[in-house]
């Protein structure tokens, strides 16, 4: 019987395979050690042959046969991410002992190169503090991953406080990371935040504070035109005739450090009953 041939099989299961996978495929021994010898497939960790140039995060879901997770699974997909921390975050059914740099997600069940969305989800709240948890839960609703009401269900039963009180600020008409951040310190701070608030004449402004300040998370370092620094100065002028004061708070402020947003709103608040 010809032995498939070794780059068509890795190919197949995403560029990284076990020996005894690539065997059950039809590899032949001597058809992968010739790959290897020839360069088109190299051999990585014992066991596990992959193709040149594959992602380091595939590799190690199938040297430890688990699946990416939790905030790894975030970043491969897309999803809002900030300070992710280091190391590879992986899920198994299996438990063993993993070298530094893995984290491992034990799961009842087995799933392919990635866990679903609700599964990540789970690990992301329960693994990550707050704040971190909340930019990805909530981006993962604004992309329509998953909706509030697979997350809430997802939430119900004894030791799921923490995924509760997550999904309860976690706000669809979001728009980017530092808006999240912005709006979950201040209310920390105990100000009354909407998001996405329509103003008659200057349109939707990313966040209102206690019913009186607008305050806008600019996300550019500069104008990308003269047409978008004239905007912004007509919807500033539209807010002044309404007497509505629009704070700019630059989104690289936020994202170092969310209490930012919270110092120059109070700031705003002192001058304002002086």
């Amino acid at each position: 019987m010809k032995s498939r041939d070794p780059v068509e099989a890795l190919n197949s299961r995403g560029g990284a395979a076990r020996a005894a996978d690539l065997a059950r495929l039809g590899v032949g021994s001597a058809a992968l050690q010739r790959a290897v010898a020839e360069g088109r497939v190299w051999k990585g960790n014992p066991g596990v042959y992959l193709l040149p140039g594959v992602d380091g995060a595939l590799l190690h879901t199938v040297t430890w046969r688990s699946s990416l997770a939790c905030v790894s699974a975030a970043k491969e997909t897309g999803l809002w991410v900030w300070k992710a921390p280091s190391g590879t975050h992986l899920s198994s059914a299996t438990t063993f002992e993993c070298p530094e740099g893995i984290v491992m997600h034990r799961t009842k069940a087995r799933h392919g190169y990635l866990v679903p969305d609700l599964v990540m989800l789970r690990q992301v709240m329960r693994c990550l503090p707050e704040p971190e948890a909340l930019v990805i839960v909530e981006s993962a609703v604004v992309k329509k991953r998953v909706t509030l009401a697979a997350l809430r269900d997802d939430c119900r039963g004894r030791g799921s406080d923490v995924t509760r009180r997550i999904v309860r600020k976690v706000d669809p008409k979001a728009q980017s990371p530092a808006e999240t951040l912005a709006r979950d310190a201040l209310l920390r701070a105990g100000y009354r935040v909407r998001s996405q608030v329509p103003v008659a004449g200057v349109g939707h402004v990313d966040l209102e504070v206690d019913g009186v300040l607008l305050v806008e998370i600019d996300g550019r370092t500069y104008h990308s035109d003269a047409r978008d620094f004239e905007e912004d100065r007509r919807r500033g002028n539209a807010a002044s005739l309404k007497r509505r004061f629009v704070m700019r708070i630059p989104a690289r402020w936020v994202l170092e450090d969310p209490q930012a947003v919270v110092r120059e709103v109070e700031a705003w608040f002192r001058g304002k009953r002086s």
